[in-house]
């Protein structure tokens, strides 16, 4: 695995995100324009996994959906998941997941599960967005919070109303 941080607009990120790597023993790298980017993408080219950590900013800030847009729009094969807080409204997530298809984002990531009180609201996401959830975080624990969904579970998750 490898990561590549294009956050340089929060304060701290790219440490904070530095000292996630060093704790799973995984390199990172800093890249803040897309040429750097397809330089990192290319140095982690025998990675089986790259995570890229871009800037979280505002779904309503369409320069920034351009840009991203842009840095995705490449010839390298970039599978690509937005992350959702359930903390935040089903109305307020699916007006995210909406603006963020200008992306051409393959896959949603539903973080914050140990926040919430239900998970039926995934479902409402996934009727109007039409896009697959890929993970789902339960918790700070990283990476062991983080857990790979499938039809089958994320049925079990909505039905049930738990994560286990």
């Amino acid at each position: 695995m490898g990561i590549i941080s294009m956050d340089t607009y929060r304060i701290g990120a790219a440490e904070q995100l530095k000292t996630y790597a060093d704790i799973m023993d995984t390199p990172m790298e800093l890249a803040s324009k897309k040429e750097t980017f397809k330089q990192s993408l290319n140095r982690f080219a025998d990675r089986a996994v790259i995570l890229v950590d871009t800037a979280g900013r505002s779904r309503n800030n369409a320069k920034y959906l351009l840009e991203l847009k842009a840095l995705f729009d490449s010839e390298l094969p970039v599978e690509t998941n937005l992350v959702l807080s359930m903390t935040s409204s089903v109305e307020n997530i699916i007006d995210t997941a909406t603006k963020f298809d200008i992306t051409n984002y393959n896959n949603m990531i539903f973080t914050k599960l140990d926040d919430s009180k239900n998970y039926g609201s995934i479902y409402n996401v996934i009727e109007q967005v039409g896009k697959p959830v890929s993970y789902i975080a339960n918790g700070q624990n990283v990476p062991h919070d983080l857990m790979k969904m499938d039809p089958a579970g994320l049925a079990r998750l909505i039905v049930g109303n738990r994560v286990n």
